[in-house]
């Protein structure tokens, strides 16, 4: 498919999930028209948190949502996996690149 073909394409995204929205942001910015269907009634925090990698990041700031982004998160300087019980399974530091790191 070439990219002036996505401007005439309709995409429906369902979920508003962190996958659904960056997918439709992304293709957005191709041209194509994208509708997203997420089942909740509200915007807010659910579930487990999510990290978000300094290339995630960059990817948010050239997509000019990086402000949106880190106004309801909080920088963190490692990824860790707990059990469900808070029993850590591992933890990780992130990369020492000088990128913001943020998790919500």
């Amino acid at each position: 498919m070439q990219h002036s073909e996505l401007k005439n394409l309709k995409i429906a995204v369902v979920g508003a999930g962190y996958g659904g929205a960056a997918a439709a942001k992304a293709l957005s910015l191709l041209g194509a028209q994208v509708d997203v269907y997420e089942q909740a009634h509200h915007i807010r925090e659910v579930g487990a948190g999510i990290g978000l990698r300094p290339a995630t990041m960059n990817r948010f700031r050239q997509w000019g949502v990086f402000e949106a982004i880190a106004g309801v998160t909080s920088p963190s300087e490692y990824f860790e996996i707990l059990t469900a019980t808070g029993e850590p399974i591992m933890k990780e530091a992130w990369p020492a690149d000088g990128a913001q790191r943020h998790t919500h």
